[in-house]
């Protein structure tokens, strides 16, 4: 923000708007969402709903696992979803007895969730700042861009042979030594009942949560997802289903500097030059070595 047009790489009206890039804009509407989404106990809800679906077996759930934190890390953020379901994976643990640093089923659910949250992440836009923070810079760059549909539908397919093949290596390095898990439906059972009924602020976070991904899947391309995102954003005010207390307390704000920071970094390699340059003497050299040597070779 300081050193670009300092030295004349870029303007200073052209470097102080790259900060206020759709990217930024649309990233921070979907961490404030995120917000109530977790405060109402909505989350939690249908985590534990899930999980107790998936009891039949150890091997189904360790499935479960790793598909309830890929499936909620398409729809917030993965490092949300990580803080969320981490206590509960922690109890389940402790009520099969699993022994610290030695159970083969200790280590597979716990990297399940790690690795769940990860894949999942990549699915939508919504899991983390990569994807949006990436389609910012292609559209500050060559002026296209890709929409929240299109995105998913591409990585779907990656998402699904990743899991897959997570499970079969977790399964294969990692077999459970337990027989059951009874106790385990026990502990999700109580949990579930602890929550109470479903409340009126769930129901409101859950039909503003699925209207606003909805209108990123038909409406994005013609509105801007970061619109809707700030529209979804104020609805979530003025209906009282989030407070600003909340939301200062659970987003991190500096992150968004850094994403403007990495956007306004993009178009200035790019203007200058400084990307193909980069690219030619790395990738350029190591493709031209990679043949030099095959050739040798033959």
């Amino acid at each position: 923000m300081i050193l670009f047009p300092l030295t004349g790489v870029l303007d200073t009206k052209t470097t102080f708007a790259l900060f206020g890039n759709e990217a930024v804009f649309f990233i921070l509407g979907a961490f404030i969402l995120a917000s109530p989404f977790m405060r109402s106990g909505l989350s939690k809800r249908i985590a534990l709903a899930v999980l107790r679906r998936f009891g039949a077996s150890p091997r189904v759930f360790l499935l479960g696992i790793l598909a309830l934190s890929a499936f909620l890390s398409c729809w917030m953020s993965e490092h949300a979803v990580a803080a969320m379901l981490f206590p509960i994976v922690i109890e389940i643990a402790d009520c099969l007895g699993l022994s610290p640093r030695t159970s083969r089923f200790g280590k597979a659910i716990f990297l399940a969730l790690a690795a769940g949250c990860i894949i999942g992440g990549i699915t939508t836009f919504l899991g983390g700042a990569r994807a949006p923070l990436a389609v910012g810079m292609l559209r500050e760059a060559t002026g296209l861009t890709i929409g929240f549909t299109p995105w998913a539908l591409a990585a779907l397919p990656t998402t699904l042979l990743l899991l897959v093949t997570s499970y079969g290596l977790y399964l294969l390095m990692y077999p459970p030594e337990v027989d059951n898990v009874e106790n385990v439906q026990a502990m999700l059972e109580r949990r579930q009942q602890e929550l109470g009924p479903v409340r009126p602020r769930e129901i409101g976070v859950g039909l503003l949560t699925l209207g606003t991904i909805i209108a990123w899947m038909v409406l994005g391309e013609r509105f801007g997802l970061a619109n809707i995102a700030i529209i979804a954003v104020v609805v979530a005010f003025a209906l009282k289903l989030t407070e600003w207390r909340e939301v200062e307390e659970d987003v991190n704000w500096g992150v968004f500097l850094m994403y403007g920071g990495a956007i306004c970094l993009g178009y200035a390699m790019e203007k200058t030059g400084g990307a193909e340059w980069l690219a030619r003497n790395t990738l350029g050299c190591c493709c031209l070595r990679w043949r030099i040597y095959r050739f040798t070779q033959s």
